[in-house]
């Protein structure tokens, strides 16, 4: 069996200079939002001979960097990996099937600036239907159409409670707890009768919903969601989609015109009332102005330091705020097996209610959407954090065991590929959520300038923990340097 893993750390001893070269102007010329310019001619006033650094080559650094470009900056892109795009890469191992090993989906098409790219750009996206599943039970039997019925009476009574106890909450003003909390309540909260409210069944499939509808989603365990605000994110309208031909295709698209140096890892950051000296190492960068993009995860664990130290409410922001982990498995069997089962069929989804929530409950089958025998498992928070230090033919049996549950007698994989994003140094995680006693105010606590600083991803916005939402803070970050200068002609 062949194996991968999707790393995105080698190579760090040499730098390399990618100077992507001009491609098409919409790739260059992003939308706007708060700051933006009235007219390329003011944009060019502004911001023309301005050097700026911008630290990390992901869709927040990179829409930065295209918009104060597009402004008239000089602007350079500042990259730890060997390669763009961060936390979205679509992973070369398989050459007629170019996996995605960090973000997936765009997370409702309308009014989503990422969709809107990819359809002036022509990428091709992929619609997927949730309502497409066959869940097996731990029997390894699939759920009849009547328990498949009551498993959603059962998500709606779950997602009815959590509304109710935040709203409760939030009247009485009393203090945040975890959601897990509030979860071993309701599993076992009694009827008017004073009879346990779900029986051993129901309790299962309640563990099961959480983990696949809550803790996958946003990448951590119930016990580290805050119920008041895990899920206080604006709703993202319409379908959700993917890339058949990979999430890289976007990457691809915003870096057109770019200049980029990977392989630089920073360690310093140091600003005065003149300009921004970055550190890597030995080397010294100097600029007008810095966009820090480093992931949340970076940020925590203080392997780069700022001078003036970072204070107030920022500081607050990453202390409060928390990087969760969903990590994947692709495996790739000699035939789509499963696409021969009688139960499972065109199924876009399979999920296995096991004894053991958490644990290898939901796959992801891509021979619907690019022809290919290729499963994909995801693992979050506590438990892909467990197999992180575990070998490849441990994670792969595990895996195998769930299926060979489900579809009996199938034969091995010819080859897999694994995340290990908790263990990444780049990103200390896949993405970030609301722990306990955090609020949406720490999110906004990244947006000002701060002197020659601003900061941008995923973790500084209202779309926290999406790809719109860290191309929109991009954009923002570029829009208050453009501001600054508007103020001080």
């Amino acid at each position: 069996m062949m194996k991968n893993e999707a790393a995105g750390t080698a190579g760090w001893q040499r730098r390399k200079i990618l100077k992507l070269l001009v491609g098409l102007l919409a790739a260059r010329v992003l939308p706007a939002c708060g700051g933006s310019p009235t007219s390329a001619a003011e944009a060019s006033t502004r911001a023309e001979g301005v050097r700026v650094l911008v630290l990390g080559a992901g869709v927040a650094g990179l829409a930065s960097a295209a918009r104060l470009q597009a402004a008239g900056a000089e602007v350079t892109v500042l990259e730890a990996r060997d390669r763009i795009g961060g936390r979205i890469y679509s992973h070369p191992q398989w050459s007629d099937a170019p996996v995605d090993v960090g973000a997936s989906w765009i997370h409702g098409v309308e009014d989503n600036l990422v969709a809107e790219k990819a359809a002036e750009w022509g990428i091709v996206t992929a619609k997927t239907d949730y309502e497409n599943h066959v869940r097996f039970n731990a029997q390894g039997k699939a759920l009849t159409d009547a328990e498949d019925e009551e498993i959603e009476a059962l998500a709606d009574e779950l997602e009815a409670a959590i509304a109710a106890e935040q709203a409760r909450r939030d009247q009485a003003g009393e203090p945040d707890i975890a959601l897990g909390d509030f979860f071993e309540q309701f599993l076992n909260s009694e009827d008017a009768d004073g009879e346990p409210r779900f029986d051993a069944r129901k309790q299962q499939w309640l563990g099961y919903l959480l983990n696949t509808a809550i803790e996958h989603e946003f990448a951590a365990d119930a016990d580290r969601l805050s119920i008041l605000e895990f899920d206080s994110a604006p709703a993202n309208e319409g379908d959700d989609v993917l890339f058949p031909g990979g999430y890289s295709q976007i990457i691809v698209r915003l870096a057109q015109g770019l200049t980029i140096e990977t392989e630089v890892v920073v360690t310093s950051v140091t600003t005065t009332a003149d300009g921004v000296t970055v550190m890597a190492g030995s080397a010294r960068y100097l600029a007008d102005y810095c966009v820090c993009t480093l992931p949340l995860g970076v940020l925590k664990s203080g392997r780069v330091t700022f001078e003036p130290a970072l204070a107030g409410p920022i500081v607050q922001a990453i202390g409060a705020l928390e990087m969760g982990v969903l990590d994947k498995l692709y495996l790739r069997f000699p035939t789509a097996f499963w696409a021969e089962d009688p139960d499972a069929g065109a199924a876009e989804m399979f999920g296995s209610i096991s004894a053991t929530p958490g644990a290898w409950a939901e796959f992801l089958n891509l021979h619907h959407y690019i022809g290919k025998p290729i499963l994909l498992c995801f693992n979050a928070g506590t438990f892909a954090q467990s197999l992180t230090e575990a070998d490849d033919a441990t994670v792969v049996a595990g895996a195998m065991q769930v299926l060979r549950g489900m579809f009996g007698d199938i034969p091995e994989p010819d080859s897999y590929l694994r995340t290990r994003w908790g263990a990444d140094p780049f990103a200390h995680g896949s993405y970030t959520h609301l722990g306990i006693g955090a609020t949406r105010d720490h999110l906004s606590a990244f947006g000002d300038l701060r002197g020659r600083l601003a900061f941008a991803g995923e973790h500084t916005d209202a779309d926290v923990g999406t790809v719109r939402g860290a191309w929109r803070s991009g954009e923002r970050a570029a829009g208050v340097i453009l501001a600054s200068l508007v103020s001080e002609a």
